[in-house]
């Protein structure tokens, strides 16, 4: 089974006619599923825009053009998205290359420095840019699953395609939800396709992974619900790389999913209870105790870091908001002194003109002064 991913293109001054992008399309083996009309109503233009781009208002300008006319958006499907690493306007982050490199080669065939022509290059902006339009449920298929056994039906059908659950599954697929494990972690061999596949919605707004940040966190919809997951990945540092390509190739099948083996069990509960969090928690005391026969904190860090010597993995640096770490310290540090000299800043600003004032006065009368 492959995956497919809907996406949007937004000719804001219909600079190219239908029947064109309509080839344009065919040639980068994209399909066209629809083609939209709109008009963006007078007073919500700028709102709208802002928002649309995410800026602040003052950043949007009087004289853009953009949205304020009639435009034609482009509904487009891809059946075979291909995610590589680009530099855009958002820094360098993983991108539908596909999309991509269509929306910049249409500007450039227009002209240099221009955009006239948007392009999402994720699903997650495709959903987005539809809900500010006020199109999400006119033009968005969006895909829901009927139970959880279904999810992992799909996984499980995705071609050349490994996952697993990393803990807290004993009760999968019929309780999914747990007052102390508010999401179902799993590990994957791709962010991309695992959000495509299950057409996944970022929890989060800022500082998440489709938009060059770090946080991996998704819900997926069953049975009218949002369920929550997160989407970690080969190569996202949750554990050292070697690791976690072991966990997906030692991985067991249990049920309808796949769960760590036994020893990559052990262990990564392990890591995750001692590494991961600030503290144990209480809900990983016994099962540490029945794998280690203790509960004490340098004890358990030992065995760890004999484990991670002995197969040559290394004590890695995950997505900020995991886990209590020095670097964490370093960083309340850094926004402290950030702090402090943002103020320092604002107020040389404020009373630059008063000394410059001064220093003009002080060497004006010392020119005119006579002995």
């Amino acid at each position: 089974m492959q995956f497919q991913e809907q996406h949007i293109l937004i000719d804001w001054k219909n600079i190219f006619s239908k029947e064109e992008i309509e080839k344009i399309l065919i040639k980068r083996n994209l399909s066209l599923i629809k083609i939209k009309t709109f008009k963006i109503p007078e007073k919500k233009v700028k709102s709208t825009m802002v928002k649309f781009y995410n800026l602040e208002s003052y950043q949007w300008y009087k004289n853009d053009d953009r949205g304020k006319k009639q435009f034609n958006i482009y509904l487009i499907l891809d059946k075979s998205p291909l995610y590589r690493e680009r530099s855009t306007s958002k820094g360098f982050r993983y991108v539908n290359i596909k999309m991509f490199d269509l929306k910049k080669d249409l500007r450039m065939s227009i002209g240099p420095k221009n955009c006239l022509i948007h392009a999402s290059d994720n699903i997650q902006e495709t959903k987005d840019n539809l809900r500010v339009l006020g199109l999400f449920k006119d033009l968005y298929k969006e895909r829901s699953f009927y139970s959880l056994e279904s999810v992992f039906e799909t996984l499980n059908k995705m071609g050349n395609f490994r996952w697993l659950i990393l803990r807290n599954f004993e009760n999968l697929p019929n309780e999914y939800y747990s007052p102390n494990h508010g999401d179902i972690d799993l590990l994957v061999d791709n962010f991309f396709i695992t959000k495509a596949a299950l057409d996944s919605e970022a929890v989060c707004s800022f500082n998440r992974f489709e938009d060059g940040g770090e946080r991996v966190l998704q819900s997926v919809l069953i049975n009218n619900e949002r369920v929550l997951f997160d989407f970690r990945f080969l190569g996202d540092n949750y554990y050292d790389s070697n690791w976690q390509s072991n966990l997906l190739l030692n991985r067991k099948e249990q049920k309808m999913f796949y769960i760590p083996c036994n020893k990559d069990f052990k262990y990564s509960i392990l890591y995750h209870a001692i590494v991961h969090k600030g503290r144990i928690s209480e809900n990983y005391i016994n099962i540490l105790f029945s794998f280690f026969k203790t509960t004490k904190r340098s004890d358990l860090l030992r065995i760890l870091k004999e484990f991670m010597i002995e197969n040559n993995y290394l004590f890695t640096k995950p997505e900020s908001s995991v886990g209590f770490f020095p670097w964490k310290l370093n960083n309340k540090i850094i926004k402290k002194i950030t702090s402090y000299l943002k103020k320092i800043n604002k107020i040389t600003k404020k009373y630059a003109n008063y000394f410059v004032l001064k220093i003009k006065y002080f060497f004006r009368n010392l020119r005119d002064f006579k002995i």
